[in-house]
């Protein structure tokens, strides 16, 4: 009897020896919560990553350290080298790459994150208009840089303001072949940090960037969504805001004569929440403003689809779609044929009265 209590509790010991030495080793690294990265000189990297500092106040202070080199490996050794403990990835949060660099390709920059084993999957992603190191080196709130920007790409998500992006689903969406993927684009502004465009990517080269006001026809041709809002302007002067909208996209593929004939479906719902000047009362008042909001969100998606075909960007992932309807289906063909088609968008809009205020 005594054996069979002793083995639990000496278990029961080595685990709370392990956590003396987790708090132990945590007091001696430096946890790495940003990376960024600019475009050097003579083909360097600019390094930059940011650490928390946690003080006997509970207040924080963020601590920066910046190096070049060619190589990631032997920038990483170089921050290492300025810093009195050792530099940890294990906590990164969010990894920032200039607009210079995203031109030029971001594969080997993700593939060097996504061989870490150390590094989580769900990093967020984002490029810097602008000096990357810049945005770095201020703190914005009484948080941590890296807590931060996760928050502020994460809220977005959540409200539907911005498509679900992160390495994971970007280096998905680079290696899925018929789907190009996007990244939001952040800027420094005074004392703040704001997410201003949505960055195009052609493989792993950024393109283009869309304004942020895009994000909701963006994600409504990207997939579905459940919590969005938007903004109308039904008559002159006169604006109805609806929210709590859901969506649902359908890829309808035809192939008549050889050539896909592509329409893209989306089904929205939603309820007025709020209006002005006029009055949201009758069923013939909400009939005009679902067909008004339709014809809006046609023209302006189809808008949207066709200077993506103009970039030879498949942000919505509209070639894998074909792709599942064509066994003879392959990448150069579609990278041929996909500017050229005349892709359709089909707008339908049921709008409920409820919840509506002045």
């Amino acid at each position: 009897m005594k054996r069979k209590w002793l083995i639990p509790i000496v278990i029961l010991l080595l685990f709370l020896s392990g956590c003396g030495n987790e708090v132990e080793i945590i007091d001696d690294i430096s946890l790495v919560t940003v990376v960024g990265y600019d475009k050097g000189e003579d083909g360097k990297l600019i390094g930059t990553v940011s650490i928390p500092i946690y003080n006997p106040d509970f207040s924080i202070n963020t601590e920066q350290y910046t190096s070049q080199a060619h190589l990631i490996n032997e920038n990483r050794d170089k921050l290492n080298a300025q810093s009195s403990k050792p530099l940890v990835s294990g906590k990164l949060l969010v990894a920032l790459y200039s607009k210079e660099l995203a031109r030029e390709g971001l594969a080997d920059l993700l593939d060097n994150l996504r061989r870490d084993p150390s590094i989580a999957a769900n990093v967020y992603l984002a490029i810097v208009d602008g000096n990357v190191k810049e945005l770095m080196d201020k703190q914005y709130s009484n948080v941590d840089l890296g807590i931060f920007l996760s928050r502020l790409i994460e809220q977005n998500i959540k409200t539907e303001s911005l498509p679900k992006t992160n390495l994971h689903l970007f280096l998905n969406d680079y290696l899925e072949e018929g789907k190009d993927p996007f990244l939001p684009i952040i800027k420094k502004r005074k004392d703040t940090v704001e997410i201003t465009q949505l960055g195009l990517f052609k493989g792993d080269n950024y393109v283009e960037a869309i304004n942020y006001k895009a994000g909701f026809m963006f994600k409504g041709l990207s997939g579905n969504f459940k919590n969005a809002s938007y903004t109308l302007k039904f008559k002159k002067d006169a604006y109805v805001f609806i929210q709590n909208l859901k969506s649902k996209r359908k890829v309808e593929v035809k192939h008549p004569d050889g050539r896909p004939q592509i329409t893209v479906n989306l089904n929205l719902n939603g309820i007025i929440k709020e209006y002005n000047r006029t009055k949201v009362t009758g069923k013939n008042i909400v009939t005009d403003i679902e067909k008004k909001m339709e014809k809006e969100i046609q023209v302006k998606a189809e808008e949207l689809i066709r200077r993506c075909q103009e970039l030879g960007v498949d942000s919505f992932g509209i070639g894998e779609k074909v792709r599942q309807h064509s066994r003879s289906w392959t990448k150069e063909e579609w990278q041929t044929i996909y500017p050229e088609l005349d892709i359709k968008v089909s707008v339908k809009v049921d709008i409920q009265e409820s919840g509506v205020t002045k």
